[in-house]
């Protein structure tokens, strides 16, 4: 379960990057969060890239 958690984490990780750059919009904007139920599909995609990731990364991706 902790992988799925850390699929999940490094997805929204990259789409929170990818947004940085229109931090200087003129327009307000509204926030709206969205928390998903995880069906057993998706369960068992996160545990599959998870897999594939320890594979290249077997001491996981953060270092301390």
């Amino acid at each position: 379960m902790r992988e799925y958690f850390t699929t999940i984490g490094l997805g929204l990780a990259m789409v929170l990057a990818s947004t940085q750059g229109s931090v200087a919009q003129q327009n307000p904007v509204t926030a709206i969060d969205i928390a998903l139920e995880p069906d057993a599909t998706m369960i068992e995609h996160a545990m599959a890239a998870n897999a594939r990731l320890l594979k290249s990364f077997p001491k996981g991706l953060c270092r301390k």
